[in-house]
């Protein structure tokens, strides 16, 4: 399947994983490493401030997920 990614921040794509072609799980199995999906160069970086780090990403999260 084929959809759209949005991303929190602008930027131009410089890197695609073409690992993904032939082993779509590794975005599953890691995400960090092997399972990226791009490399972009952020386009205004004031637009990273805006973005939670982990804990408060788990934090917002907590009341949506039982």
């Amino acid at each position: 399947a084929v959809s759209e990614i949005y991303m929190p921040v602008s930027g131009k794509v410089f890197t695609v994983n073409e690992k993904l072609k032939d082993n779509p799980e590794l975005i599953n199995k890691d995400p960090y490493n092997e399972g990226f999906i791009c490399e972009i160069e952020v386009s205004d970086e004031k637009e990273l401030n805006k973005l939670l780090n982990k804990g408060k990403y788990v934090e917002m999260i907590k009341g949506q997920v039982e």
